[in-house]
């Protein structure tokens, strides 16, 4: 969701220096990205932060990471995307003593609350209306109203597959990928992803393995792509899998790296998965997708996981999500929300597969 805010700098300043500070895990990924000439890596834990011990343990690791690797950068400008706390963003921007320091007002993103001072002194140009967009649009906003690029059409956002996701993609081999899992290089293919980062963003392996039968039918191979934190959910579908329908099926679980699954993905004419970075990858590259999502209809648009704001760029994008919830849904969820994604049955994905099969590609 950065990759057009990044592009869209780059074009603007094409002699600038641009680099992006980002958690270990997609660091290496986006190292490979040509718009960025450095990416710095820091550490600060999985998942989110729920107790304040936590929060302060992560505000000492970006402290420890500024000092250790980071306190010799000096910036002219520093851009802090986050649309939310984004605390630690904040106080790393201002330790690298930027002249300007861009990023949303607290009153933008939460005006159920007065402005949060102690926040929105670290920035010097705080942007403010960027209330139900999409996070790339979102992004883009920031830059514009900071004055770094020109205006832009969000609706262009995702109609045509991102330069830099194709870039990536194709610094794999994909006959050689193909030849060692087991995948024939010009098969119909289908990425099915039953894997996320927090448990109740996945929809119950039963009803993947139900849903599958769709793909099965209309002649798709079908590969089952997981990390190595989730290899496990794809191995328990695969052996849900009918017997009959193994040779139509690739179990590519925690096997591949971020480059190799992404060149499986761009190989692709389907992808299936609940609401996690594989379908932000197959969006991009404008694969046709059908994502679970776990927030409710009527739920707030700009919720953390509501599909308005962070579903995959593309034009072919078809979001499945609960149709109500048994409580009122704020798109927070806690340990003891109702697990609404139990919502979401296998017709409504087949319909889904359906109507995707059915529906003519963007240009």
């Amino acid at each position: 969701m950065l990759l057009p805010m990044i592009e869209a700098l780059r074009a603007a300043h094409p002699r600038a220096l641009i680099e992006c500070v980002v958690q270990a895990p997609i660091a290496t990924f986006l190292g490979l990205i040509p718009s960025l000439d450095h990416v710095h890596e820091i550490d600060v834990g999985h998942g989110p932060t729920t107790t304040p011990w936590l929060e302060l343990q992560r505000t000492l690791s970006i402290l420890r990471s500024y000092w250790q690797s980071m306190r010799r950068v000096r910036p002219t400008t520093c851009i802090v995307p986050r649309w939310g706390s984004g605390f630690r963003d904040l106080m790393l921007s201002y330790l690298l003593q930027a002249p300007n320091r861009i990023g949303f007002a607290s009153s933008d993103f939460d005006q159920s609350r007065p402005p949060a001072g102690y926040r929105d002194t670290l920035l010097t140009c705080r942007v403010r209306g960027a209330q139900g967009m999409t996070e790339p649009a979102r992004f883009l906003f920031l830059l514009e109203k900071a004055g770094l690029i020109p205006p832009t059409d969000p609706r262009a956002i995702g109609s045509r597959p991102n330069a830099s996701i194709l870039h990536i993609a194709s610094t794999v081999d994909w006959p050689a990928l193909a030849a060692r899992l087991g995948v024939d290089p010009d098969a119909r293919l289908a990425v099915l992803a039953p894997g996320a980062s927090a448990p109740r963003r996945m929809w119950p392996i039963d009803r993947w393995a139900a849903a599958m039968d769709e793909l099965f039918v209309s002649g798709f191979t079908v590969a089952l792509l997981a990390g190595g934190s989730d290899a496990h959910v794809a191995r328990q579908l695969y052996d849900l899998t009918p017997v009959s329908r193994r040779s139509q099926t690739a179990l590519v679980a925690g096997i591949t790296n971020l480059q190799e699954s992404t060149c499986l993905i761009a190989q692709s004419q389907l992808f299936m998965g609940n609401d996690s970075g594989p379908g932000h990858i197959a969006g991009a590259l404008c694969v046709p997708c059908v994502i679970l999502f776990i927030t409710a209809k009527g739920a707030d648009p700009d919720g953390p996981s509501a599909p308005e704001r962070v579903r995959p760029m593309g034009k072919r994008v078809v979001c499945c999500r609960p149709k109500r919830t048994i409580a009122p849904c704020s798109g927070y969820c806690t340990a003891d929300c109702p697990h609404c994604i139990l919502q979401i049955e296998p017709d409504e994905i087949r319909h889904a597969i359906r109507s995707l099969m059915h529906t003519p590609a963007h240009v």
